[in-house]
């Protein structure tokens, strides 16, 4: 909520490109999943899963998974760490990988967000 009048450098406009008033107790809402398909950052293919998409680096403010600025999750640091670890786990005692998925394609289901509809299932072939 807007604790008091203030005008935004930016989102007025048809295009958003212009200044924008907001006056006090208006609230204002960031539709994530939205931005997460932007075509104007992510390309025409938004809408497709393309972790590939990921090698090339995006403005901080293009992937907003933790929040940003002041309202940065404080667990973000804990979660990479923690994700760093898991895969540097796997990838020292497991050979290969494998996708045992029989839907190839990334199907995607709703529940507090979005996630893979079928689960995880790959197989794990062990370090000899």
């Amino acid at each position: 909520m807007c604790l008091k009048d203030t005008i935004l450098p930016v989102g007025g406009g048809k295009a958003g490109k212009y200044p924008l008033f907001v006056k006090r107790g208006d609230v204002i809402e960031t539709n994530f999943y939205a931005m997460h398909r932007s075509r104007q950052i992510w390309g025409e293919d938004a809408d497709e899963f393309r972790p590939e998409r990921w090698e090339k680096s995006y403005p901080v403010w293009a992937f907003m998974g933790f929040n940003g600025g002041p309202r940065t999750c404080p667990a973000q640091q804990m979660v990479y760490t923690e994700a760093a670890y898991v895969i540097g786990r796997l990838a020292r005692r497991y050979a290969k990988l494998e996708n045992r998925d029989p839907c190839e394609a990334w199907q995607e289901e709703m529940r507090l967000n979005f996630q893979s509809k079928n689960g995880v299932r790959v197989g794990l072939f062990a370090t000899e």
